[in-house]
């Protein structure tokens, strides 16, 4: 799954990508907008949801089963509503309901919470706050941290 700065995804099969050089240009997984780029790249696993965060401190979880399998280099389907207060998409990826998220601001706040704390919605919806942020600050990244075996 490829998710853009501009809250689009899509979902293609790897068998679709085919192998090439070092020196090649690779291939196209989304068709970009001019003002668009891509953010994240992650492999669809059955017991994770993608989880996205946006640079205001917004953030949500969403089933993969929401997402149609499509052929690769096409322009993908919305995965978050984004508006002027939500701001863009900084970071998505694969997140299970027992591991945690690590978040961290542009003033060097760290804060991590558990990912069953952030509420599962569709692909339209806009969020809801995982990171209260000074002014003038934004959310710079955000990391799956993996829930431990016993």
């Amino acid at each position: 799954m490829v998710v853009t700065y501009r809250g689009m995804s899509i979902r293609f099969n790897e068998s679709e990508v085919r192998e090439v050089g070092r020196d090649s240009t690779g291939v196209r997984g989304i068709k970009l907008k001019d003002d668009d780029k891509a953010i994240s790249l992650d492999v669809v696993r059955g017991d994770a949801d993608l989880f996205l965060v946006t640079d205001t401190g917004f953030g949500k979880r969403v089933k993969t089963d929401r997402f149609n399998q499509q052929g690769r280099g096409g322009q993908g389907v919305r995965a978050i509503r984004l508006t002027a207060a939500r701001g863009f998409v900084v970071a998505a990826f694969m997140a299970a309901l027992d591991d945690e998220v690590l978040l961290a601001s542009s003033g060097g706040v760290l804060i991590r919470t558990p990912v069953r704390e952030v509420s599962s919605q569709g692909r339209d919806a806009t969020g809801v706050r995982v990171m209260n942020l000074d002014e003038g600050h934004s959310v710079a990244t955000a990391a799956v941290v993996p829930a431990e075996d016993d």
